[in-house]
């Protein structure tokens, strides 16, 4: 099953085999099953076997065979034994993994900064009951602080916030008894985050949680958000412009821009416009663009297309293109008179060289497209050789005058010297028969 392929033998078993022999594959490997799911063949044996079992009995030895803490945290947060876990939360009913919904409530922190123990945790979340997500989402909002500054965690906070606002649309539109602890997660968010947003928007990883607030948050939480990014007691604005001229907390005061209500806009872009002068050019025509942007779509007036206008193909390339092709075509004229003239070429004993004639490519023509160009190339590359004698090549008077009478006979393969100029390119290989078979070839 750890073979490289082997494993294909195997899968292919597991799918032809009944039931019998299925439960004896699982007894078996019931011992070997963490081992083999960290294996970067076996996991795809593994995960075949989990997607074929069908009888109650095969899904409880094989969740038996994983359950053990370390191996299920090992699997957990292995790049190969992790998607064995996904496989078992997509297959099995709920009821049958428990022990993987314990181990994510009592390990939270070391999955949510790992990289595929997040994937898992967030697949717990997915498939919780409403009263369980609520659960798991108190206890990693404890340590939010940390996790959104974390390069893995800040993405579990955002995935909280959005499995609460489908949680909380799914309560209003059915009829759920636990209704009234849906949604509940975003107000605990807010209440750890409130006093740190602007502490947070100049930070990497956090700064992306706060966007996140800004674009899917309600009315409320905007306004909250957007009045503490202002810091109105503060008459320099010097919070303000430290978020202005931040790489990150540039595009949170973007966002909060684009969100705010009207009557916060204009307070925005009031303290917005006396710090403008002093960012860079380039920051600030984009900041005078999007102002401008927010009060016509306050006022009512249409926005400006944003459309780019398709770009116009000059003259001038042409022009250029038509150039090098002529250039490409001027260098293979050369390489072909080269060719040519080491065909008139003799050896001490007055007999033709044979050689094998380096034809290179066409000039590109401009009427080719360019995805034909490539592929032109490789038809060139693909010719197989052509075996050519020198009177199909030269004419007869420019041939030895030793040769010009002699019968056109081909000599065996093994009697032929073939001296090769340069590096051996396909082409058409030209090949002597008039040359004496006394004659030695001199290397």
């Amino acid at each position: 099953m750890v073979d490289l392929f082997g494993n294909y033998l195997c899968q292919k078993l597991i799918e032809k085999c009944n039931e019998q022999q299925r439960d004896n594959m699982l007894a078996k490997l019931a011992n070997h099953f963490p081992h083999i799911s960290c294996d970067r063949q076996g996991t795809r044996a593994v995960q075949k076997i989990v997607g074929a079992t069908t009888t109650h009995q095969q899904r409880e030895v094989f969740m038996s065979s994983i359950s053990r803490e370390s191996d299920l945290l090992r699997l957990m947060r292995d790049s190969n034994g992790s998607h064995v876990i996904h496989a078992v939360l997509d297959k099995f009913p709920l009821s049958m993994v428990t022990p993987i919904f314990n181990l994510a409530y009592k390990t939270c922190y070391k999955l949510a900064v790992h990289q595929h123990g997040l994937c898992v945790l967030k697949k717990c979340m997915t498939l919780a009951k409403p009263k369980d997500f609520m659960n798991l989402s108190e206890k990693v909002l404890l340590k939010v602080l940390q996790l959104v500054n974390d390069q893995y965690g800040n993405y579990l906070i955002q995935h909280i916030i959005d499995r609460s606002i489908i949680n909380k649309q799914n309560s209003t539109q059915g009829d759920h008894k636990e209704s009234d602890t849906n949604g509940d997660a975003i107000k605990l968010l807010h209440s750890r985050l409130k006093s740190h947003y602007c502490g947070l928007s100049r930070q990497k990883f956090s700064s992306n949680v706060v966007e996140k607030c800004l674009r899917v948050g309600s009315t409320d939480w905007q306004a909250d958000i957007i009045e503490e990014l202002m810091d109105r007691r503060n008459t320099s604005g010097t919070s303000v412009r430290q978020l202005l001229e931040d790489s990150y907390g540039n595009y949170v005061m973007q966002n909060a821009l684009n969100v705010a209500a009207p009557s916060q806009a204009s307070a925005l872009v009031g303290l917005i416009k006396p710090q403008l002068n002093a960012l860079r050019k380039s920051i600030r025509k984009k900041w005078e663009r999007l102002i401008v942007q927010k009060m016509k779509f306050i006022a009512g007036e249409p926005l400006p297309s944003t459309t780019a206008p398709p770009k116009q193909q000059h003259s001038w390339n042409n022009q250029g293109k038509q150039r090098n092709n002529y250039q490409r075509g001027g260098r293979n004229r050369q390489n072909q008179g080269q060719n040519r003239r080491n065909a008139n070429k003799k050896n001490s004993n007055g007999n033709a060289v044979n050689y094998i004639q380096q034809v290179y490519p066409d000039p590109y023509n401009s009427t080719v497209p360019g995805t034909m160009q490539p592929l032109h190339d490789a038809m060139i590359r693909s010719q197989p050789a052509q075996i050519i004698t020198p009177s199909q090549f030269h004419p007869s008077s420019q041939m030895h005058p030793n040769m010009q009478g002699s019968m056109m006979t081909h000599y065996p393969q093994a009697t032929t010297y073939v001296q090769q100029i340069g590096y051996p390119q396909p082409g058409q290989v030209f090949l002597d028969p008039h040359m004496s078979s006394h004659v030695t070839p001199s290397y």
